[in-house]
């Protein structure tokens, strides 16, 4: 990884680093966990800092350099951001028609559904919103690239990053309107990826100057995000809920910190690493997979009138969690595959873009 600082301006070559994909192995796991049957105890304490850090991690491996102008910067995101939404979204319709209408009955109509999907907001993405993440990524590197190509200076993105992060809090107070593609969410969201986006030029000192301190910092990042977390009560970048403007920005930070700390002492892991690499797929589809341990589970109990219920605890998360990810192998795999086979076509970068972030 090369780092250029002159004149206060950020910029870095990237190189693929092994700890971004720890990190983003254990992330995916921890939103995965926060929509299996866990408890509300375990939901607050992710909920405070993991989807942060899929937005710090993102603005880690950011470089605008790579990109000669403006439009070849928004083709590119339109191409890795928009179609795979605009494609998945497109995969669950037909998803829930086929098969998940039948069985939970909820009836929406083609016509709400596809608003939803266009305009993509909390209020219109009710069949899948696990996708609102997607929408708001796309506003996101938009909004941050165009802040790069203003003024890349720190001292200016610094003070930029501040102000998003007020007017966030503050629209998340004071309005009910929920603005399309997650414009309101992506106020907070760019906070986060900016945060990475600069912290990757302090990475080499952290990991040359305080790595015979990781112990201490992986306790003490660990009890700050405890304190923070449950002093605030659950939030959700999602729903515009931040509670506490201190607590939230603490535990976030301090979640980021102990996963980076984690992931570098961890500094090799093929699981991790594996998850990390796929996180796309898993995003995406891991409520699907719950839906098809919910059928097993029926069938089940149906079939040889075995009574149990699930109910809200580490053990059952535990379960949803690992046997949803399980499940999503073959189609990781097989998408895999697909991509190496289609190396000649020109759809072989979207497909590439589909698997991982």
């Amino acid at each position: 990884m090369e780092i250029d600082t002159k004149k206060g301006v950020i910029f870095i070559k990237n190189k693929r680093i092994e700890w971004i994909d720890i990190a983003k192995g254990i992330a995916i796991i921890l939103v995965v966990i926060g929509h299996s049957p866990a408890t509300n105890g375990i939901k607050t304490f992710i909920y405070g800092f993991h989807i942060p850090l899929f937005f710090f991690l993102s603005g880690f491996v950011f470089n605008p350099q790579k990109f000669s102008n403006s439009t070849e910067f928004f083709k590119n995101k339109i191409k890795t951001i928009v179609m795979p939404y605009l494609i998945f979204s497109l995969i669950e319709y037909l998803i829930y028609v086929l098969w998940e209408n039948s069985i939970y009955n909820t009836n929406y109509y083609a016509y709400s559904i596809f608003k939803g999907i266009l305009y993509a907001s909390a209020d219109t993405l009710k069949m899948y919103p696990v996708l609102w993440f997607l929408p708001c990524l796309f506003v996101v590197q938009c909004a941050f690239f165009l802040l790069v190509k203003i003024n890349g200076k720190k001292t200016y993105l610094i003070i930029s990053l501040i102000t998003f992060s007020i007017v966030g809090f503050l629209y998340s107070q004071y309005s009910t309107v929920r603005l399309p593609w997650f414009i309101d969410s992506s106020l907070t969201a760019v906070v986060f990826y900016g945060i990475g986006f600069i912290y990757k030029t302090y990475d080499f000192y952290l990991e040359s100057k305080l790595s015979a301190y990781y112990t201490e910092l992986l306790i003490g990042s660990f009890a700050l995000l405890y304190f923070c977390t449950f002093m605030n009560t659950t939030v959700d970048m999602f729903g515009l809920v931040y509670n506490n403007y201190f607590f939230y920005y603490t535990s976030a930070i301090s979640g980021i910190l102990f996963c980076i700390v984690l992931s570098k002492l961890i500094n090799h892991s093929k699981t991790l690493t594996y998850l990390g690499k796929n996180t796309m797929l898993i995003f995406v589809f891991h409520v699907n997979m719950f839906n098809i341990v919910n059928y097993i589970l029926g069938y089940i109990r149906n079939t040889y009138s075995i009574q149990f219920t699930v109910v809200l605890s580490a053990k059952w998360s535990l379960f949803y969690t690992s046997l949803s990810i399980i499940l999503l192998i073959p189609v990781i795999i097989i998408t895999s595959k697909l991509s190496r086979a289609l190396k000649n076509s020109r759809t072989t970068k979207h497909v590439k873009d589909m698997v991982r972030f």
